[in-house]
């Protein structure tokens, strides 16, 4: 495989893998009387890719996925909607208890 150096690239970064998104109604309401959706996005991926771009290590982007997977794991109710302040918490040694 040919790869480009950095200084030809027009690009930071590239990631290959799933991003969830999520379009939902705002405050939890019905689709079908909503005139807007809020956006959502996350996963695995996404968070270590997110993670690299805001200049963490290539060991913090990591487990930065790593605590986004935890959240997976013992978050009841739709974990699509675990905001970063919940990350950043679990990402600095916090408890993954989420209380809503």
């Amino acid at each position: 495989m040919k790869i480009k150096s950095a200084s030809k690239s027009m690009f930071d970064q590239m990631s290959l893998g799933e991003c969830m998104v999520r379009l939902s109604p705002p405050e939890h309401g019905r689709i079908e009387f909503a005139n807007s959706l809020e956006v959502w996005v996350g996963g695995g991926e996404y968070n270590v890719a997110y993670g690299l771009l805001t200049a963490m290590s290539p060991q913090d982007a990591v487990e930065l996925g790593t605590a986004h997977g935890a959240l997976l794991q013992s978050t009841r109710g739709d974990t699509s909607q675990i905001n970063l302040s919940e990350l950043m918490h679990v990402f600095n040694g916090g408890s993954a208890r989420i209380i809503r």
